[in-house]
């Protein structure tokens, strides 16, 4: 969300760096029942999407154009990166007995059109799936490694996020005055 570049006629509404599991989806569909069921794009995880599947039936009955990007890691990409930076790669629950469900059944299920892409190849789709007035899940596959990025490290401010800028290409793009940081950094989520 740091990088995204709203267009005109777009509005963008997260929880930014709260992370909330289950946030997205009813998000999704309060903005889209808000805008008089126009078309919203909703990006979750597939870990987060679990905790409000049952959703789908809502989506199914009010006939909601929202458009479903699951980006499946198989298992809770962020916890497990924090669990990485703070726990010793202890991946408890996030690497160990999690899995996820077939979302193609799931989206089958409740009536919704699905797409599965699996590499770069596959975003050809993306035009046309955008253009239809229907609800669709896109289960986007990622590398079960992916690491967030860019993110912020605990004791930097907002714009010093890593992986860091060299510190000379950094201090160019400053306008305004470097807070003064914690000296004993390390990494955060």
């Amino acid at each position: 969300m740091q990088a995204f570049k709203v267009k005109y006629g777009q509005k963008l509404f997260s929880a930014f760096g709260n992370s909330p599991m289950g946030y997205a989806l009813p998000a999704s569909i309060g903005a889209s029942v808000a805008k008089s069921k126009n078309r919203i794009i909703c990006i979750d995880g597939d870990g987060s999407i679990q905790i409000n599947l049952q959703e789908l039936h809502t989506i199914d009955k009010l006939k909601i154009p929202i458009k479903i990007f699951i980006l499946n890691n198989d298992g809770y990409g962020i916890i497990k990166q924090f669990q990485e930076l703070y726990l010793g790669k202890r991946y408890e629950a996030s690497g160990k007995g999690v899995s996820n469900p077939d979302f193609k059944k799931i989206a089958k299920a409740f009536n919704i059109n699905y797409n599965v892409i699996k590499s770069h190849k596959g975003l050809i789709k993306i035009t046309k799936i955008l253009n239809s007035n229907l609800p669709e899940i896109i289960e986007i596959k990622l590398n079960k490694n992916q690491k967030i990025i860019p993110k912020l490290q605990f004791g930097n401010p907002i714009e010093d996020m890593s992986p860091l800028l060299p510190r000379k290409e950094f201090f160019n793009n400053m306008e305004v005055k470097l807070i003064n940081r914690d000296k004993k950094i390390f990494e955060a989520n």
